[in-house]
């Protein structure tokens, strides 16, 4: 996209540049891979036990007659979460294949099946994940299989723990977005981060509110940490982590130093781990590498991304990539071929590793314009937090590593590439399972995959030591505070000979035996596991979240519908809302204590029904249904707005929460305004468009500004302008701009202010429009429409009148 903004004070701007989709197509569903071919434990049965008569389920004592009569067979474990189902060992020699049908023809048996072997699904059940090359490319956008980071193998292992944070400093990020609300950081006031900016008069401002009005640092959020098998949009590289907002990028994507000096002071007194930095081009700045410095020496790392204007950072430093800092990760982009993006800085000492960077799909936003959406973005600045991700993840599975071991993991464990040689430090691009797969040489751990436990959870266990490589099994110890119960853990190495060890084992309420398979736990008690001098602790939460407060307006209007309610706790909440009581539902997210849900989905002119959920840090989900009747509300529809007679501004109208198809209608008069549509699709009309003395008479003129109209956010046809004539000086861009959308401008007359000694201006600017329609408008004094190279956008002449056109 094509920014020109003049502004006399030191400034650095996003890194990114937008891509149309890598293969051309549009979003499909995926469908989960399947294992190749079941396995099951060999000397195992999962036998479940069918009630007495008197509908109680047979005591121990009964249970082992039963399987002393057949062979002499053992209960190693039972769950009380299905009444008679235990797990029974066979006598040896016995098969399992053997012991089916003898178990099955028991009375007082109501199944025995093997012990299933289950595997981890490879693909996550989120619809793009398909279009996520970067993070598993099978070829599927034209490219290179292999050409990527790996993550379906490194979730097999982990998948990140909500303990690591990530702070994202950027132009903020959309902390509503349905595929990132839960995993967003919550400070003890429920805020998400913090906003700092400078004014035009240079005074400094910060605020507890970190939204996103750009869609830039949403995308790197979502690439490090969106939400991953949820059934929606896109994966992070870490599922489960928490994203701390830093935002002083302005909607423009620019910002001052100070106040990014100001987010990293934020991050370090707020105990993230990780900054992720898809930003630069400031000059070298003292105090600016000297807050990376303290950052450093406060534990906490700095992902940079090296810069987008394919120069080499060795010759002609980028910073704050290019700083010499210990703690700094310098990110370069590579494409589905693994070739060098061409947009990409590099540098043989001064960029340490690639990371996939062009045409990344991942969750975006332009607040408040255009909630829960995904788009595809390309720059180094999506690199960077392929890296931060990958970061989060490793770290996740050893909080005990330094800034130091965590930069050696993911430099020494890249793929190494031809077009990266010589063109970074580690000359390859970075690979998230093998990075994992050399936690183990950086010394003993073991962790828990959560900082909470439910009563009637699982416990995941990850532990690594190198020097047991190849033994196959080891033993972690699990017990409570409360003393009431110890368990042994075997965990299984995963890969073979890789050091590292993967395990788990069930919480329960109830009362149960040593080494018993399950661990009893109460609420508020903690849960320590121990391998060798290692251990991690959790705490266990058995007390479900309370609801409270439920507000809305049964008939609201327009579309801007918010659902309010409070929790009793932190809890990711969400509203599920449809047409029908019970489903199907549309989902929306919000986390916190206090929950206000804009429902993204709203049809105009419809009864919706709706329930209202909440889970906390455990997993403990509570559902209000209103007594399994629903909640409900009504919409209105469209409507017309009268400028001036409702509003004075046509802007004020379009602001307002108006459904599609909604009409503003524009009395006879000058109106002196720089009007954005804002993806509204809605039309922007005269009284009478057929009536040409109507349209000269109802003027937009933009008061010397370059434009009069934008459409920057993805308008479609549906978008329309209709009967108006437009004015203005357009040099930069056009009286009418048009970036990446195809609005219907029709029956206009587009008019260049004449009497500029700078030329004569551009009527309509198209950059990389896909087929905005322009039809029989009368075009005055100005110059040819401007299109970017490889895309084709209509062309409007100079002094056209009354000519139709359609690109």
């Amino acid at each position: 996209m094509r920014i020109r903004t003049r502004i006399s004070a030191v400034v650095v701007g996003i890194l990114v540049s937008v891509a149309a989709p890598a293969n051309g197509r549009y979003l499909s569903d995926i469908g989960l891979e399947e294992p190749n071919e079941p396995n099951y434990v060999e000397g195992e049965l999962l036998v479940r036990f069918a009630p007495k008569h008197d509908e109680t389920i047979p005591t121990v004592l009964e249970r082992r007659a039963v399987l002393n009569a057949l062979d002499g067979a053992q209960e190693i474990g039972s769950y009380w979460l299905v009444p008679g189902l235990t797990v029974v060992k066979l006598p040896a020699g016995v098969t399992v294949e053997q012991a089916l049908g003898r178990f099955n023809a028991r009375g007082e048996i109501l199944y025995a099946e093997p012990n299933w072997i289950l595997r981890a699904l490879v693909t996550p059940n989120d619809p793009y994940f398909a279009d996520q090359w970067g993070l598993n490319n099978t070829g599927q956008t034209g490219g290179t299989s292999g050409a990527d980071v790996n993550t379906p193998h490194a979730w097999d292992m982990a998948m990140g723990t909500q303990e690591i944070v990530v702070a994202v400093i950027d132009t903020g990020v959309d902390y509503n977005h349905p595929d990132l609300a839960a995993n967003m950081w919550v400070n003890d006031d429920g805020h998400f981060g913090k906003h700092f900016w400078t004014d035009a008069n240079k005074a400094r401002h910060d605020s507890n509110d970190p939204m996103d009005d750009n869609g830039h640092g949403t995308h790197c959020a979502g690439i490090i940490g969106a939400v991953t098998n949820n059934g929606i949009g896109v994966a992070g590289v870490c599922p489960n982590v928490r994203i701390m907002a830093l935002k002083f990028l302005a909607s423009n994507g620019y910002g001052e130093t100070v106040d990014a000096i100001s987010c990293i002071q934020y991050a370090i007194n707020n105990g993230a781990n990780i900054m992720s930095n898809s930003w630069g081009g400031g000059p070298d700045s003292p105090s600016l590498k000297a807050a990376i410095e303290a950052a450093g020496d406060a534990g906490l790392l700095f992902v940079a991304a090296a810069g987008n204007k394919a120069r080499n950072n060795d010759v002609s430093p980028y910073y704050p990539a290019s700083y010499d800092c210990s703690n700094i990760i310098a990110v370069a982009a590579t494409d589905h071929n693994d070739a060098l993006s061409s947009f990409s800085h590099y540098g043989a000492t001064t960029v340490d590793l690639g990371a996939p960077g062009s045409s990344i799909l991942s969750t975006y936003s332009k607040i408040p314009y255009d909630l829960g959406k995904y788009e595809y973005l390309s720059g180094t600045s999506m690199a960077c937090p392929h890296v931060s991700g990958a970061c989060a993840l490793v770290w996740s599975i050893n909080p005990d590593l330094d800034c130091g071991d965590l930069k050696s993991i993911i430099m020494d464990s890249v793929d190494e590439i031809d077009s990266l040689d010589g063109k970074c430090v580690s000359e390859g691009r970075l690979n998230v399972h093998r990075a994992i797969l050399k936690i183990p040489e950086y010394g003993r751990f073991v962790t828990l995959d959560r900082q909470y436990y439910s009563c009637s959870g699982e416990i995941n266990i990850i532990a690594g030591d190198s020097e047991l490589a190849g033994d196959g099994t080891t033993d972690v110890n699990l017990v409570t505070s409360a003393g009431n119960d110890l368990e042994t853990v075997t965990l299984t190495e995963t890969p073979a000979d890789s050091g590292l060890f993967l395990g788990s084992i069930a919480t329960s309420p109830n009362s149960v035996s040593l080494e018993s398979n399950y661990v009893e736990v109460s609420d508020g008690e903690t849960v320590t596991v121990t391998f060798s001098d290692a251990n991690d602790t959790a705490t266990v939460d058995c007390v479900y979240p309370v609801i409270s407060n439920i507000d809305f307006n049964e008939a609201p209007i327009g579309p801007d519908i918010t659902i309010a309610f409070d929790t009793n706790e932190l809890t990711v909440a969400c509203v599920r809302y449809g047409t029908t009581c019970g489903g199907p539902y549309t989902t929306d997210y919000s986390k916190g204590f206090s929950h206000n849900i804009k429902l993204l989905k709203p049809s105009p002119l419809t009864k919706h029904y709706f329930i209202v959920e909440a889970t906390d840090l455990a997993g403990n989900t509570t559902a209000d249904t209103n007594d399994a009747n629903c909640y409900t509300f009504t919409t209105d529809g469209p409507i017309e707005i009268n400028v001036p007679g409702d509003f004075n501004s046509i802007q004020d109208a379009i602001d307002q929460p108006i459904w599609d198809g909604s009409c503003v209608i524009v009395s006879p008069g000058t109106y002196n305004e720089i009007i954005d549509f804002k993806a509204k699709a809605i039309t922007v009309r005269s009284t009478n468009p057929d009536d040409w003395d109507i349209v000269k008479d109802t003027i937009v003129d933009s008061n010397g500004a370059d434009r009069a109209f934008l459409f920057n956010k993805g308008e479609d046809a549906n978008s329309m302008i209709r009967g108006l004539t437009i004015k203005g000086l357009g040099l930069d861009f056009g009286i009418v701009t048009v970036v990446y959308s195809q609005p219907t401008i029709s029956r206009c007359i587009i008019e260049g202010v004449y009497g500029t000694t700078q030329g004569c201006p551009f009527g309509i600017f198209c950059e990389g429009s896909e087929s905005p329609i322009i039809s029989n408008n009368i075009v005055k004094g100005v110059m040819a429409s401007q299109n970017t190279p490889a895309r084709f956008s209509p062309k409007v002449v100079r002094s056209i009148v009354g000519t139709t056109q359609r690109s």
